[in-house]
This record gives C-alpha cells, structure tokens and sequence, in this order.
C-alpha cells in the first residue's frame, strides 16, 4: 500500500501471492490497527464493487529540524517539518533563533517542534520519530555530535542517549551532521 497506493484486495492478493483468506486477515488487522483504510470502492465493472484501501497517512508521523547557522550575522536558523506516513510534508516552518550562554538548545529545538505540531495538528503521541540535523561534526562510534554552533563556547556536545532523550519529545531521535541533512 505504501509503494503502490490504493489497491483492492484482488489487487494486494496478486502483488504478494497470499491467498484470498490471509490477504482478508491481514487487511482486517491493517485496517484495525489504523494502518489502513478503506479509501472507496470501485465501480462499472461486473459483479460486485471491491473495496479500495490505502495506507493510513495519519498513522504516524515524522519530524525533521535542521540547525544551521548564519556566520553572515552571527545568527542560527531553525528549520522544521513535520511529515505523514507517506512521507508528505504536512507543515513546515523556518525561524531565526538565538542560542545564548544562558539558552538550552534543547529546550528551543524541543517547543519549535511542538508548536510546529500545534499548528499542523499533529498530536506529538503521533510523532514516531525525529531527524535532527544539528552544525559540527558527528562521532558514529560513540553517538556524539559535537555542535558549534554559534555561541560564546565554541563547542556544545549533544550526545545521543539511547535517542529519545537526545530530544525529549517521546519519540525516537537521531542526531546528524548537518553535511548529511536537507529540509
């Protein structure tokens, strides 16, 4: 259903090779785990209408930010989307943002994200997981990215802790090099 959009069962059936009564089941348990949906039926044909279904975009969501800084003026931008399961970009914003001695960038990055999820009405217990492109150079060996971001310490170290604690919005998060980023 992700790959090919809507499909009726006769159609997932030849697809996968499952028979009539396992592509039944499975589409039930899609269906009833809010994976799937029914998306219509068709029409014109002989014999009954078959019911079309489609994968559920709001099943779960993902978020991007991006963190980059401007050497220009000394400023940091914060880049933020938020997408659907069928990877559509539901929202996205752009903010110019200062990161001071006194500023937690985890708590900025953090309600950046969840106003963009306000805005998009995205409930964050939807969000599945986050993508989080910050400036400075990551360690994939000890899951450290050493951030040097415009402030007066020239390197904060963002470590990752098993992800979600990284960014403490209750999903998973993964930490990237900005050079590995695009929004």
């Amino acid at each position: 259903l992700l790959e090919r959009g809507s499909l009726t069962r006769g159609e997932l059936r030849t697809l996968t090779g499952l028979s009539k009564p396992t592509t039944s089941e499975v589409l039930r348990r899609l269906t009833e785990a809010g994976l799937a949906v029914l998306a219509g039926h068709t029409t014109g044909g002989p014999g009954p209408n078959a019911e079309i279904y489609a994968a559920n975009p709001r099943a779960g969501y993902a978020v991007a930010v991006t963190v980059r800084e401007k050497a220009e003026v000394s400023q940091t931008s914060l880049s933020t989307a938020v997408c659907d399961l069928l990877g559509r970009v539901v929202a996205r914003h752009h903010e110019d943002v200062e990161f001071g001695s006194d500023t937690d960038p985890v708590h900025v990055v953090s309600s950046a994200v969840r106003r963009l999820c306000r805005t998009a009405r995205v409930d964050m217990g939807g969000v599945q997981h986050v993508h989080l492109g910050l400036p400075g150079s990551y360690d994939a060996e000890t899951h450290t990215l050493y951030w040097s971001v415009a402030n007066p310490s020239p390197y904060t170290r963002v470590e990752r802790h098993g992800g979600a604690d990284a960014v403490p919005l209750g999903a998973p998060a993964d930490l990237y090099s900005n050079s590995t980023v695009a929004i």
